[in-house]
């Protein structure tokens, strides 16, 4: 008795260059950054503007030392 061997499967490229090698990943050139990302330094720059306000309001006023 022989035993029959299961027929195997092969992919077999195409060797011709007539279909052009794509990638599956589209590559996209974005220029704007990311809405979080601008949000964030928003928050950031609000941040620093009040915090500048803050420290000016504490200062005393140089002219007048009695108050």
């Amino acid at each position: 008795m022989t035993e029959q061997k299961r027929p195997v499967l092969t992919l077999k490229r195409k060797t011709e260059g007539e279909t052009p090698v794509r990638s599956r990943k589209t590559i996209i050139n974005v220029t704007t950054p990311p809405k979080w990302k601008v949000k964030k330094q928003k928050l950031a720059e609000k941040a620093a503007r009040e915090a500048e306000l803050a420290a000016k309001k504490r200062r005393p006023d140089r002219r007048c030392p009695f108050i």
